[in-house]
């Protein structure tokens, strides 16, 4: 059938006789006014649905949807606001139509800046459609079904009119040119070429076309041939070469209406591919390592309706949508793309931009002072008009400070403007979430810094407040604590070189949790102290034994405290004194001042995993030798169980008597030595014996 093939004037031809012979079936009423909706032809469509008003038929909500959005294009939008109301009841899920009672119960909303705007139809335009212009070197390419002289004219099924072609025109900045020309035949073919953008400095192209490449054209498993993307080069002798298709065209649904950033990174288009939000939505692709990837769904922008016409200028995007709140029809949108496809919130540009018809196609220029769009809001199809637009004396400058290394907001803040010869234009202190909004005025170089107690300024903004933009949106001023901070290395306690690789924690004096800092600078470990507080830190390093030293922050405001532990070389084998371990006569038992030095043992087994011992007992030479052996191993075994009593396993240390037989001076048997000779040799000693990887 012609409405099945997408022959709407076909359709409406065939519906109103079938019509006639039915005695007025609702539901053919409902594909004539379809089909008049398909062509764009509210007056027309709005008279078919009024039959619907008061039909006991069970029809589909949607229709009083389309019914009121034709009554709000024709400008009545009381009628319009109750078919709204009605198929809200029936749709509750739809936000589209919140979105457009919210638009007509605020209307005076979207004129807000309508004096400033001058609009004026381009003088080229014709009784056929002209739409979506592009800028391409000192003039506009745009679409046109504009009559044109051929032996056979082909015309589109959908309303027999010409095909899409492209069309150049030369003078854009001349305001009463009307000379156009067509665009270039390697371009243009027998079918459908839409809109385009150029980018690469005009030396590349992205365009939509038919699905028509290389002689074939496609056509989905519905037999019908679909929109596509395709790139193309700029050769010397200024023809297009090289035409290749975007690798994510499909033949199953549509794929164009570029807007592609200037250095060819990123590539937002329309498509109507089922995975979308409903409707035509805005996809985005980014050009990485040679290729384009897969397309991300905007649908923090998409709705059920349709969103296409996107053009980009820098982060801003703007786009034409009738699923969000507006005037009517397709209206022109404005929103900022942020990181991870987020974006800032909507803004409708408002009248006389936007119109109850359609308006879309907008491109212009970088500082937003004039540009291009399309309309049907004339009484020929869709046309082309310029605006120039002359901004307020002042701008709205919002942002936030925030801490340099987290982005923690930072309230209480005083947020300086100054203008680039220093002079004070506004003063403001940021809020509880360290944000700040300021109306100063427009084309000025402006700075702003950032002052409060404890924090110096890390990072000032620069901005220039020229140009459309009414808001200026996410200034961020960073700033710095005024902090504390340890420098925390290690060295050789004997040969005083300082240390490598080496691993230092730190924690607060009495507390348990402790603090790794990040890969040492030139051997120091930096640490953020909190002022007033004392610290433990711990140095460790394979093959030394771990020391520790204390830091104390309560004498410091701000600054840097440069802290050095020296770190003894374990040394296999190698006898090291226990000071102050001291036993009753002929006794074997822990005293409690053994013990504290014991427990300095304990730490130290702890401080370092790695390492097993050998705890040995020595006695002097009074006495006899087996007795004094005997007695020497008690005592070390002694002093062995209280550290495996204190949680350190048995299998890292090992007790062993010596006795008399290892003297560190002349007093053997038979030699007569004074008391404090004697005393030099009743010691206990510990000796590393094996030594293992760290961790």
């Amino acid at each position: 059938m012609a409405f099945e093939r997408l022959s709407f004037i076909d359709a409406i031809g065939h519906y109103k006789s079938a019509y006639e012979k039915t005695t007025g079936d609702v539901s053919v009423a409902l594909r004539i006014a379809e089909s008049y909706r398909r062509l764009n032809l509210p007056d027309s469509s709005s008279n078919w649905y009024a039959l619907i008003k008061d039909s006991e038929v069970d029809i589909d909500p949607i229709h009083y949807f389309h019914y009121a959005e034709a009554l709000l294009s024709l400008g009545r939008p009381k009628e319009s606001k109750r078919r709204y109301e009605r198929y809200q009841l029936e749709a509750s899920d739809d936000r589209r139509v919140v979105r457009r009672l919210e638009g007509l119960t605020t209307p005076d909303l979207f004129n807000k800046e309508s004096a400033r705007y001058t609009i004026s139809a381009l003088p080229f335009n014709t009784p056929e459609l002209e739409f979506s212009p592009a800028y391409y070197g000192d003039g506009l390419v745009f679409v046109s079904s504009r009559k044109r002289e051929t032996v056979v004219r082909a015309t589109y099924a959908w309303d027999h009119s010409d095909f899409l072609d492209l069309y150049y025109w030369e003078d854009a900045g001349v305001a009463e040119s009307h000379q156009v020309a067509r665009f270039r035949s390697e371009i243009n073919s027998r079918y459908h070429e839409g809109p385009l953008d150029f980018f690469a400095g005009d030396s590349m192209m992205v365009f939509t076309r038919s699905d028509f490449h290389k002689g074939k054209v496609g056509k989905s498993s519905k037999r019908i041939t679909k929109l596509q993307l395709y790139f193309a080069e700029k050769a010397r002798d200024g023809t297009w070469e090289n035409i290749k298709p975007f690798p994510f065209n499909s033949p199953e649904y549509s794929t164009g209406h570029p807007a592609i950033a200037p250095d060819g990174s990123k590539l937002i288009f329309a498509s109507d591919r089922p995975e979308g939000e409903g409707g035509t939505d805005l996809y985005l692709t980014e050009f990485v390592s040679g290729q384009w990837g897969a397309p991300i769904n905007l649908r923090s922008i998409n709705t059920k309706g349709d969103e296409m016409f996107p053009f980009l200028i820098e982060d801003y995007l703007f786009f034409a949508s009738n699923g969000h709140s507006g005037i009517g029809g397709l209206d022109i949108y404005r929103v900022r793309l942020e990181k991870d496809q987020n974006t800032s919130e909507l803004k409708n540009l408002g009248s006389p931009i936007n119109s109850p018809k359609d308006d879309f196609g907008l491109i212009m220029a970088q500082d937003f002072s004039q540009g291009f769009f399309s309309s049907n809001r004339g009484e020929d199809k869709d046309d082309i008009y310029s605006f120039q637009y002359l901004p307020p004396a002042h701008v709205v400058v919002t942002g936030t400070v925030k801490y340099l290394v987290d982005d923690t907001p930072i309230s209480d803040a005083e947020v300086q403007v100054l203008s680039d010869q220093g002079i004070s234009v506004k003063t403001i202190i940021t809020g509880d979430a360290g944000d700040f909004s300021a109306l100063v005025p427009r084309n000025l170089d402006l700075r702003f810094i950032a002052d409060r107690a404890g924090w110096n300024l890390a990072k000032e903004v620069s901005l220039n407040t020229s140009g459309q933009r009414d808001t200026i949106s996410n200034v961020n001023v960073y700033m710095q604590r005024e902090e504390l901070f340890a420098l925390v290395a290690g060295y050789d306690a004997l040969t005083d070189a300082p240390l490598v690789n080496t691993e230092v924690t730190l924690s607060k004096l009495g507390e348990e949790e402790s603090e790794k800092a990040a890969r040492p600078l030139d051997g120091y470990h930096k640490f953020l102290l909190d002022p007033g507080s004392r610290y433990v830190a711990h140095v460790m390093k394979d093959g030394y034994f771990t020391n520790t030293d204390t830091i104390d922050a309560t004498m410091h405001a701000s600054g840097t405290i440069n802290v050095e532990v020296p770190l003894e070389k374990i040394i296999i084998g190698k006898a090291i004194k226990v000071e102050n371990i001291y036993y009753d006569v002929n006794k074997s038992n822990i005293r409690p001042d053994a013990a504290i030095e014991l427990n300095k043992i304990v730490t130290m087994l702890q401080e370092n995993p790695s390492i097993r011992i050998e705890l040995s007992s020595h006695t002097d030479a009074r006495g006899s030798d087996v007795h004094n052996l005997k007695l020497s191993q008690k005592r070390a075994t002694s002093a062995v169980n209280y550290i495996i009593s204190q949680g350190i396993a048995s299998s890292r240390i090992i007790a062993r008597g010596y006795g008399e037989s290892q003297p560190v001076n002349r007093c053997k048997n038979g030699v007569t030595c004074t008391g404090d000779e004697h005393q030099q040799n009743r010691r206990t000693e510990f000796k590393v014996i094996a030594l293992l990887p760290r961790g």
